[in-house]
């Protein structure tokens, strides 16, 4: 027990050093400061943005839990609904290009049309389950 607590603190330690390493050299790489000092109305979208969902989420918590398990599940249900849209669509678009996809010549890859199709059905899937899973539980508390 004691050594998978290492373990875990050291894989968050590692995990933490390489985020803001990636993050830091993000900043320096992108020119950040150059980008928002360019057009200062830029920062202002991003703390608008902030404070919207700083105050949003305020709120969420606020409600009484049946409201918020009602906002859980309209919102895991639309994020569902939107995400076999766009997996619909992306099979649509697969199929209709597949004639295309074929003379490329490995231009683009099957396989990787195929991953994007998989990545999309895995979030459209997981969307679901959460809905499935709010939605048969109460509310608890």
């Amino acid at each position: 027990m004691r050594m998978r607590k290492w373990g875990v603190i050291a894989a968050v330690t590692a995990f933490a050093i390489f985020a803001v390493a990636d993050i830091v050299h993000d900043f320096v790489t992108n020119d950040s400061i150059g980008y928002f000092s360019a057009e200062p109305h830029r920062l202002l979208y991003v703390a608008a943005i902030a404070l919207a969902g700083g105050l949003g989420a305020l709120e969420f918590y606020r409600l009484s839990h049946r409201a918020q398990r009602h906002v859980r599940v309209f919102s895991l249900g639309a994020a569902a609904s939107t995400m076999t849209a766009v997996f619909g669509y992306a099979v649509f678009c697969s199929l209709s290009l597949f004639s295309f996809i074929v003379e490329s010549g490995g231009t683009i890859r099957i396989l990787e049309v195929l991953l994007l199709l998989l990545l999309f059905s895995g979030i459209a899937a997981y969307f679901w389950y959460e809905f499935r899973r709010v939605w048969k539980t109460g509310v608890s508390r």
